[in-house]
């Protein structure tokens, strides 16, 4: 809406302008309110009859404060499911834009979605989860195992985007480009909301684990989301310039929906009672057998058919990833063969791309007074 409406460059104006005036206001509050107006006599009250009834112990709930190195394993995990979280954004978009392809409504589409749903899993587990849990620990772990799990159906959504895609376009396409944009919402919304719907319902169980010490509630939300951020800087870079390089794009999502399960089972088993021992051994034998099958089964070519969106019926022939991109050969049923980045076509030997190559040739032997060397870049 914002680059139609004003560009790029009246969008990112708007956008320092709208923080600026927001950290203005902020100051301006804190400058000129009144001590104490800020805080009014009814939620003063209302804030201590909520300490009162905290105090109260809940069935099951352990009500002593974590021990420091609890604590720190909490801000450990929590750094792990931030660089799962955003491992996952940078792996999913790599198959994405495949379908989507690469504009600029195609990485709005993909942040949107991923951002709605991490605000409103944490919207809905502060407002209805978080008050009635007795145990935090143990829901941090079951939705991490869940959390790898929907992640694992997510490869199976990303392996049939084509179909899907198709159907959605089929039904939408006739409302011209606002169709086509909403399509590619919900090509997105399928694969990736209910796993970040989990990722942003962990943050609020987090928190009832660590804030037990209202006296030191502004110093544990600070270093839980100090760990948290850390976690996703190197999740990011991992994601696309690590892990992919090395595994490829499912072999890294299994990866990471490995270190999910990890820190699942971890809390999940420290959370449960010394008797409960055989449902441990259960959570964690069940993970690692999901893991281990989900890697043996799953074929190094299951996003095929999603790559080959916009070049059906060709094969695909090799297939290179590369962190800047993915580097595909297509080979149709002609004998003809293309050779594309990211999906977009570069190169080949039909009539049109090679007509298009040679006249790229041509260029800097026309421009130049005395060419002697000539490099063609596709693009």
């Amino acid at each position: 809406v914002l680059v139609e409406a004003l560009g790029v460059r009246g969008t990112l104006a708007a956008a320092g302008s709208t923080a600026l005036l927001v950290g203005l206001l902020a100051a301006l509050v804190a400058r000129f309110a009144p001590k104490g107006a800020l805080e009014s006599k009814s939620s003063v009250r209302r804030s201590c009859e909520r300490s009162k009834e905290a105090k109260k112990p809940v069935p099951g709930q352990t009500t002593a404060p974590l021990s420091p190195q609890l604590f720190r394993l909490v801000l450990l995990a929590f750094a792990v499911t931030g660089f799962c979280s955003l491992a996952y954004e940078v792996l999913w978009t790599r198959i994405l834009i495949f379908v989507l392809t690469t504009s600029v409504y195609s990485f709005a589409t993909m942040l949107t979605t991923f951002l709605a749903g991490i605000a409103i899993g944490s919207f809905l587990s502060a407002r209805f989860l978080v008050p009635r849990i007795g145990r935090p620990l143990l829901w941090f772990g079951g939705i991490e195992i869940l959390a790898g799990v929907t992640v694992l159906l997510s490869v199976v959504m990303l392996a049939n985007l084509e179909a899907i895609d198709y159907s959605l376009v089929a039904r939408l396409g006739r409302f011209g480009e606002r169709g086509m944009i909403q399509a590619r919402f919900l090509d997105t919304f399928v694969v990736l909301f209910i796993p970040t719907f989990l990722m942003g319902a962990a943050f609020p169980v987090v928190l009832k684990t660590s804030l037990t010490d209202r006296a030191r509630i502004g110093v544990r939300v600070g270093q839980l989301y100090a760990a948290n951020t850390i976690g996703c800087v190197l999740g990011a870079f991992a994601g696309g310039l690590v892990l992919m390089p090395l595994l490829g794009t499912h072999r890294s999502l299994l990866f990471v929906v490995a270190l999910n399960f990890a820190v699942g089972v971890l809390f999940v088993w420290k959370a449960l009672p010394a008797r409960r021992t055989a449902v441990r051994y259960v959570t964690a034998g069940t993970a690692a057998v999901v893991s281990v099958t989900a890697l043996v089964l799953i074929p190094s070519n299951i996003f095929y058919r999603t790559i080959n969106t916009h070049h059906h019926p060709s094969q695909i022939v090799e297939m290179i990833e590369h962190p800047t991109g993915t580097v595909t050969v297509h080979r149709f049923a002609t004998g003809e063969r293309l050779l594309a980045v990211d999906g977009v076509n570069v190169a080949g030997d039909n009539f049109m791309l090679r007509s298009t190559q040679k006249l790229q040739g041509y260029i800097p032997l026309i421009l130049h007074p005395d060419p002697k060397k000539v490099v063609q870049i596709g693009f």
